[in-house]
C-alpha cells in the first residue's frame, strides 16, 4: 500500500499534466509560491530537499483545480486499474458496436450527432457506446434502435450468425 506522500506525489504529476500543461511554474504561481517548492514536492523522499505536502496545501490545490475535496488523498492510478479490470469489452458490446456503425452507414446516417437527435440521446452517451467504454442500458438500446429503424434485439445480432431465420 503506499504511503500518503507517494499518493500525493502521483497525484499532483497529474494535476500539473492535467491543468498546468506540464509546468510546475504554472502551478507555482496559482499557490503564490516559488516554483522550487512544486520541485520539492515532486523529490524523492530520500532527497534532503524533499518536502512533504501539507492538508492546507492538498486542499488548496483541489480548490484551485475545482476537484473534490480530499481527491489529493486518493490512489487514482490503483482505483483506474481496479476499474479497468471490472469493466473488459464483452462479446455483446463489441457486437453493439460493431452493428450500430454497420447499421449508421447503411441507412445514410453519416454522424454520431446525427443519430444522437434522430434517438433522443446525448452525442456523448452514442460516441462511449461506439468506443466500448460504457454499457448501453435498454432505454438506451430500444432509442438507438428506433432511429436505426430497427427493433432492439436486431442491434444484438452477431454478424454471419448462421443460426438467424
Amino acid at each position: 500500500m503506499k504511503s500518503i506522500r507517494d499518493i500525493r506525489r502521483d497525484n499532483l504529476i497529474y494535476i500539473i499534466e492535467k491543468y498546468y500543461d506540464g509546468k510546475q511554474r504554472r502551478l507555482a504561481e496559482a499557490l503564490e509560491c516559488a516554483p522550487n517548492v512544486i520541485s520539492r514536492y515532486l523529490s524523492s523522499s530520500d532527497l534532503k530537499s524533499h518536502r512533504d505536502m501539507s492538508d492546507h496545501i492538498a486542499r488548496k490545490i483541489e480548490y484551485l483545480t475545482r476537484t473534490p475535496k480530499y481527491w489529493m488523498d486518493r490512489d487514482h492510478l490503483n482505483d483506474v486499474m481496479e476499474d479497468n479490470s471490472e469493466r473488459a469489452i464483452t462479446d455483446t458490446s463489441k457486437i453493439l458496436s460493431d452493428n450500430i456503425t454497420t447499421l449508421m452507414m447503411v441507412d445514410g446516417i453519416k454522424s454520431q450527432t446525427k443519430l444522437s437527435i434522430k434517438s433522443g440521446l446525448g452525442q456523448s452517451t452514442i460516441n462511449r457506446i461506439i468506443k466500448n467504454e460504457a454499457s448501453a442500458t435498454i432505454d438506451s438500446l430500444e432509442a438507438i434502435a428506433n432511429a436505426l429503424g430497427r427493433k432492439p434485439y436486431e442491434l444484438l445480432i452477431p454478424p454471419n450468425d448462421k443460426d438467424i431465420l
